[in-house]
């Protein structure tokens, strides 16, 4: 299927998420179990509703940082459509923050993930429509949470596209597909008016159009999978978006040596310009050699040198089964884009799985869609590396990860005003977290959580970095079929140059679930 515009690169910034995450997210997702399913129908509905208390040492407020009480009500509406001439997925979940102590910061948030593609014409003529949104912490954090931490230190990310692509499968000699997609993408302070002056250039947004064609062979070449595709984006926008436009043709190729080993390769040419603030144009030959490794029937490597967006740079996009209970993950990729470029490249290959989950359209696992060093304009070749390691036996799942972000600002020199939508950047940046996790099933309907972490940050223009350590223990218990209750506590410590981050965090939330 034609893909969405996206940031061209050996892997996207942002992409599949090999590490286990932050407990509390997963605690958020086991709660959330997402449309039932309806065998006999091609259509399900899911609604829920959950509400929460949270108490809260540290959030972010204009002045400061302090405590307060927060009551969450977020309703869930969730849905599927499968049938013959229309497939797709639904998960919207507004939540309207209510604060006891600091008024000023209540208000709605939207988290959505959705996608539908339906047939036009059987076996030729298709369209594909996508919408995301989530709210995501302004600041960053060393080690990531989805705990929201008052309004001063969100942004609302958001983005639809939408549009006909033609697929027509020529025997079993070649497959031919053209699309066109247009899109809008948009990042918003959440801050209350009075002080949205405190997060200069982070509100940005930009529509964009972007034409492809590709034509690859089929089952006819036998060992041999070959393609060519040409690709070209418009961007409009304020800043480095405004007549910002890249293009590109690659000729690629694949060789299976023997089942389980086959040697890749690409050639091409690549053309990235960005508006005024941006870096200077990138205009030359793209290139790519590699291996892919199948050892098994559930592990896959993919290894990978070449010459894209200007640098040379490995990739490696790893899962490997040691044994049915032991999984191995690793990737290390870069890219060069603005965070709303990066996000539009990881949703270009997801779709929506259970409770809303991003996960890749090919292999089905959770893409990460976040960003733990934070929201700040300008453009960056991030280069991004994880190790993980989950263990499961009956009742457990033992996991371990580690993971790298490193920012390198590329904007030029001449700065966008404060008043841009796309300022050129704040400076480049680092950060490294590591993770120990544990989920045990005390019984059917009562299971619990304990999470680890530590993590390191470096800021722009901050001399040193800063030190995280969080400590998180959650529970979850199924009342019945359609209600359960969850409650979570947290404690985090921060030192060095914290900036905005609180020295000291505490945490708890507890809640209950209707799902009807």
């Amino acid at each position: 299927m034609a893909a969405p515009a996206q940031a061209q690169g050996l892997l996207p910034a942002y992409g599949t998420d090999v590490r286990v995450g932050d407990l509390r997210q997963q605690f958020s997702r086991m709660n959330d179990a997402g449309p039932k399913t309806l065998s006999e129908r091609a259509w399900t509905f899911s609604p829920a509703i959950a509400i929460t208390e949270t108490y809260d040492s540290a959030i972010q407020l204009p002045g400061g940082r302090g405590r307060d009480y927060t009551t969450r009500i977020t309703p869930t509406f969730a849905g599927t459509v499968d049938t013959q001439r229309l497939k797709g997925e639904l998960n919207y979940s507004p939540t309207y923050n209510l604060y006891a102590l600091h008024g000023s910061e209540s208000g709605l948030s939207h988290n959505l993930n959705a996608n539908a593609t339906g047939t036009l014409v059987p076996d030729l003529l298709f369209a594909n429509l996508t919408g995301y949104a989530a709210t995501q912490p302004l600041l960053g954090t060393a080690a990531p949470s989805n705990a929201p931490s008052g309004r001063v230190n969100e942004v609302q990310t958001a983005h639809f596209s939408g549009g006909p692509y033609i697929q027509k499968r020529l025997s079993d000699f070649a497959i031919v597909s053209a699309g066109y997609t247009i899109s809008r993408t948009t990042m918003t302070s959440l801050a209350p008016r009075a002080t949205a002056a405190t997060v200069p250039g982070v509100n940005s947004n930009f529509s964009s159009q972007q034409e492809n064609a590709s034509i690859a062979t089929g089952p006819d070449f036998g060992r041999i999978n070959a393609s060519l595709a040409a690709m070209a984006t418009q961007y409009e926008g304020a800043g480095v978006y405004r007549g910002a436009h890249n293009e590109t043709v690659t000729a690629s190729t694949a060789y299976a040596i023997t089942r389980a080993v086959t040697a890749t390769g690409s050639i091409g040419h690549e053309t990235i310009v960005y508006g005024p603030g941006g870096p200077k144009a990138i205009d030359g030959i793209t290139w790519s050699g590699g291996f892919m490794l199948t050892p098994n029937a559930d592990s896959t490597l993919n290894l990978k040198y070449g010459h894209q967006q200007g640098a040379s740079s490995f990739s490696f996009d790893g899962n490997y089964a040691l044994t049915s209970r032991l999984r191995l993950l690793a990737r290390y990729s870069q890219g060069v884009g603005t965070n709303l470029q990066n996000l539009q490249s990881a949703l270009a290959g997801t779709t929506t799985g259970p409770a809303g989950i991003a996960v890749d359209r090919t292999t089905g696992a959770p893409v990460q869609l976040g960003n733990s060093i934070g929201q700040q304009p300008g453009v960056y070749r991030t280069t991004i590396a994880s190790v993980s390691a989950a263990y499961q036996i009956d009742r457990d799942v033992i996991s371990l990860d580690w993971s790298s972000s490193e920012q390198v600002l590329l904007s030029g020199s001449g700065a966008s005003s404060a008043s841009s939508s796309a300022a050129a950047g704040f400076g480049s940046n680092t950060s490294t977290t590591m993770s120990a996790a544990w989920q045990h099933n005390l019984s059917e309907a009562l299971n619990s959580s304990l999470s680890l972490q530590y993590g390191t940050r470096s800021y722009p223009g901050a001399r040193g970095e800063s030190e995280t350590a969080t400590i998180s223990l959650a529970v979850n218990y199924v009342v019945s079929e359609t209600i359960s209750t969850n409650a979570l506590v947290s404690h985090a410590q921060t030192k060095g140059k914290t900036v905005g981050l609180a020295p000291v965090r505490d945490y708890a939330l507890v809640g209950v679930r209707k799902a009807f």
